[in-house]
């Protein structure tokens, strides 16, 4: 079953490549290494989390990306940064740089 604290987690991760001054797609292995988590365990929660909307990933699990819909997230779950993560949201964000023209 997935946990919210997994999804925070993994959102956490995504919301820490944006504060990179030329942020990139983030690899899934990655944050299964971060997560210290297996990445085939890691697979069914980034499929969950693409249906919700707060990421974004490519076909074959390579690479994710948060959405404006995960910082929304994000900020609802933790109110104390929320203005940080809201100022990524605006037209031209981050959010927008970190895909650089990839598609996923």
């Amino acid at each position: 079953m997935l946990q919210k604290g997994q999804i925070l987690h993994v959102l956490t991760i995504l919301w820490d490549n944006l504060q990179e001054s030329h942020p990139q797609l983030v690899p899934a292995k990655q944050i299964a290494e971060k997560m210290d988590m297996d990445f085939s365990a890691l697979k069914p929660v980034l499929k969950v989390m693409k249906g919700m909307g707060v990421i974004e990933i490519d076909p074959d699990l390579h690479y994710t990306l948060i959405t404006q819909k995960g910082l929304r997230w994000l900020s609802e779950y933790n109110p104390m940064q929320s203005s940080c993560y809201l100022d990524c949201m605006s037209e031209g964000g981050l959010v927008e740089e970190a895909i650089g023209g990839v598609s996923v």
